[in-house]
């Protein structure tokens, strides 16, 4: 990272930026992690991005587009370093480089196997970028550790990779972090439930143990060594892109929430959805963790419409967004546990750790037993270009990390008018289930245009 952005930044005292005095604790070139900590030692932190360009793009111009590309986002030459109370940081590196690898395999495949070489957030280089040439384009995957950025800044990031292997120049972004002191006041836990997390934390405090990364990457690798994922898509052309966005308009009701209400009435039953929701600041197309998650649970009711169904579905969405301590309590619940106690959760949950607290709290996450529900994380239509001269992206896939306490995890993800949906799921003895889920589910939102 280069020293003169760090300098500027601290002058500044930008508070989306995350430097404005008694807002963040920054110090020594060390930017704390704070929102981002669940992320540090958790064993399924992949973000997969897929996307295709219009033409063969050699591998070395490809690599310095792509270090032109991170050199501009300041994040991405971070390493994760650690104080003595185990505290998280981002710490810049001024020796950061990027490397590109070919592939051959389906590129689904390639997501699975680069899982089984867990990332070490401590050292630098927490994305990993592949190609593959497939019938006179070329076919480029990123697999990224979440603490680099949420979905929609690995968009950002595609787009700055264009920018730079047409020649045009890209702006510096320094790190700009989400601050838990800019939650609302409204979204702060009631006193009871503050006091039970400081009971927690305190307990945890005098009987648990700070791991290491070594022990963190050793979990992690014995994690995938069990544990194999399927990667199925849908992509909707343009016409029917255009034709879902119509009908849901007609029908006051967002495409997102067709969607949603598709995979409600393919599962036929009660079922928790888990919905990603941005809190990105307005125009900011920097790399960062700008999301958080409510949930909603819902059954599809046969007895009325398709689209008096996504009524119900939005309105029970939109209830939870328009009351902030529904919409923020996830960010305030985690905000409230130590970061070697989020870290211990994992260990609970994944490699036989006996804290009482950790498996209490990997309990009530639900990443004990088996995992339920729906996720998803609609990217909606990327506020990125789709040309850059002669070239173009011709798709964008995208698949959120399967975390351990969801069965089904979907990514949307639309450029220009083509719409890709993308499912993740465990290899296990409910694969096929839901794999007929998701096409059932697929077949229903075509259905519902008809």
């Amino acid at each position: 990272m280069k020293d003169k952005s760090f300098t500027q930044l601290c002058a500044c005292g930008s508070k989306f930026a995350g430097f404005e005095k008694g807002m963040v604790e920054y110090m020594n070139d060390k930017l704390k992690i704070n929102k981002e900590r669940t992320w540090v030692y958790s064993p399924t932190p992949n973000i997969v991005i897929k996307t295709t360009i219009n033409a063969i793009i050699h591998k070395e111009e490809l690599q310095t587009a792509i270090n032109k590309a991170a050199d501009a986002n300041e994040i991405l030459s971070c390493c994760i370093v650690f104080d003595s109370n185990h505290e998280a940081y981002y710490k810049p590196q001024t020796n950061g480089k990027y490397f590109v690898e070919a592939y051959v395999e389906p590129w689904q495949e390639v997501a699975l196997n680069e899982a089984k070489e867990p990332f070490r957030p401590e050292q630098c280089n927490l994305i990993r970028f592949l190609y593959s040439y497939k019938e006179g384009r070329t076919e480029l995957l990123l697999i990224a550790h979440h603490l680099m950025g949420d979905g929609m800044s690995y968009a950002y990031l595609v787009q700055d990779i264009m920018r730079a292997l047409t020649g045009k120049d890209i702006e510096t972004k320094p790190i700009e972090l989400f601050q838990m002191e800019d939650l609302p006041r409204k979204s702060k836990l009631t006193v009871l439930m503050r006091v039970m997390m400081k009971g927690l934390n305190k307990k945890f405090c005098k009987t648990g143990k700070v791991f290491t990364s070594d022990e963190h990457y050793n979990m992690a690798k014995r994690y995938h060594e069990n544990v194999d994922t399927h990667i199925v898509t849908k992509t909707f052309s343009k016409e029917e892109y255009v034709h879902m966005k119509e009908l849901s308009k007609r029908n006051d009701v967002t495409l997102n929430t067709v969607i949603i209400t598709a995979l409600l009435k393919a599962a036929n039953k009660n079922s928790d959805i888990g919905h990603a929701v941005s809190i990105r600041r307005p125009g900011y197309e920097g790399m960062g963790n700008f999301a958080t998650g409510v949930s909603t649970q819902n059954k599809y009711d046969c007895g009325k419409s398709f689209f008096e169904n996504a009524h119900i579905v939005q309105d029970a969405l939109y209830k939870k967004l328009r009351n902030d301590k529904k919409k923020y309590f996830l960010l305030q619940f985690m905000g409230g546990i130590t970061g070697s106690l989020q870290d211990a959760i994992y260990f609970a949950a994944c490699d036989g750790y006996g804290n009482k607290t950790a498996k209490q709290l990997a309990s009530m996450f639900g990443y004990l037993g088996n995992p339920k529900g729906i996720s998803v994380t609609n990217l909606t239509k990327l506020p990125i270009q789709g040309t850059y001269g002669d070239l173009q992206l011709l798709d964008f896939t995208f698949a959120p990390p399967l975390v351990l306490n969801s069965q089904r995890i979907i990514g949307i993800a639309t450029i220009g008018e083509t719409m890709t949906a993308t499912l993740q799921i465990k290899k296990d003895e409910k694969e096929q289930e839901n794999l007929r889920f998701f096409k059932e589910a697929m077949e229903v939102l075509c259905d519902s245009l008809m």
